[in-house]
């Protein structure tokens, strides 16, 4: 479960920062990750909002900085909260529905604790102020 912003100009500008000065090409990395804590913890509280204690300690950046298109994004580790996702998408209305110990004769539903896109909304917003913060950096190094 994540989700992930590409832009193909920050490829670009990255491609081109390290052609020119590596080292503020690393500074550069080093300000999009800063900025995408915000975006984190707005994740991670949701997350302990909903009672999702593993969830908010599973959530991980996950950044791209090659390619055609650079990316940013956040995900939730599913070997670290195994039960993040069948709660937060259930899979019959409002709850989640499954076996009991792998019994296929008894099934139980455990309602659903929707977190992800509620503090990925809060998350988005708090990445955009950022990363607009580091790229005016940058483009305030470029003019001197």
């Amino acid at each position: 479960m994540g989700f992930s912003v590409t832009c193909p100009e920050l490829a670009a500008v990255m491609r081109d920062l390290r052609r020119t000065d590596p080292e503020l090409a690393k500074a550069m990395k080093r300000n999009i990750r800063r900025a995408e804590q915000p975006a984190k913890a707005a994740v991670a509280a949701s997350a302990v909002g909903a009672e999702m204690f593993k969830a908010s300690r599973a959530v991980k950046p996950n950044n791209r900085f090659t390619g055609k298109s650079a990316g940013l994004g956040l995900k939730v580790d599913a070997k670290i909260a195994p039960n993040a996702r069948p709660l937060d998408k259930p899979n019959d209305g409002g709850f989640n529905k499954h076996p009991v110990w792998g019994n296929r004769r008894v099934w139980v539903k455990q309602k659903a604790r929707y977190f992800f896109d509620r503090g990925a909304n809060a998350a988005f917003d708090a990445c955009q102020k950022e990363m607009e913060a580091a790229l005016q950096d940058v483009v305030r190094f470029l003019g001197r």
